[in-house]
């Protein structure tokens, strides 16, 4: 006995041309172009709808990729709290510093720099913005270490981070620095100084 032949497989099954832009959605997504992996991916599902191309499913994938990526990129820069976590107490306040910052000299001596806090943190500051709350924390930490100095158009306050030259900081401290951009002698919290350079 003979077993009934196979039917013939129907050729639209497996000679499905596959859709373009379903194929530039997938690539698009693995490379990480969100919007126009989103975008190739609408017009594939447009082209396709009613047709016997294939693609859907690529697209489909490209998307979710694209979608991952959004979901990556949000962790990273979505806010994190408590990276700073108050004030330390230290010794290195006061500081004063020429040309480089491992360069300490006695703030009754010429100086650009002068270390007016420091900032202990719970991590690794790993963004921007978190390099920017750090500056934002400094410039209110400035009125509680000298009132004149708040005052003072001629002084920027600068955040050295962890990973600056400075020795002295760890991965969880924060120098907060304010930089006369002059030859400055004398304390900021002292008021108003003599400076080399003023006319």
């Amino acid at each position: 006995m003979t077993s009934p032949a196979a039917p013939d497989a129907d050729p639209t099954d497996t000679d499905r041309p596959v859709n373009r832009w379903a194929v530039a959605t997938f690539l698009l997504g693995v490379v990480s172009l969100v919007p126009f992996s989103v975008i190739t991916g609408i017009v594939t599902f447009v082209k396709t709808r009613g047709t016997k191309e294939a693609g859907r499913g690529l697209a489909v994938a490209g998307l979710v990729i694209s979608a991952l990526w959004v979901a990556i990129w949000a962790y990273i820069e979505w806010p994190k709290d408590g990276l700073i976590t108050g004030p330390i107490q230290s010794d290195r306040v006061g500081t004063c510093f020429q040309e480089t910052i491992n360069s300490p000299v006695s703030c009754d001596k010429p100086h650009s720099d002068e270390l007016f806090a420091m900032l202990k943190l719970s991590r690794f500051p790993d963004s921007d913005h978190e390099q920017r709350q750090i500056e934002n924390r400094c410039k209110a930490e400035l009125s509680k270490y000298s009132a004149t100095a708040v005052r003072d158009p001629g002084i920027q306050v600068d955040a050295w981070s962890p990973g600056t030259e400075w020795k002295q900081l760890d991965r969880h401290a924060a120098g907060c620095v304010a930089h006369t951009g002059s030859e400055r002698v004398g304390s900021i919290k002292l008021g108003p100084a003599f400076s080399w350079n003023s006319p």
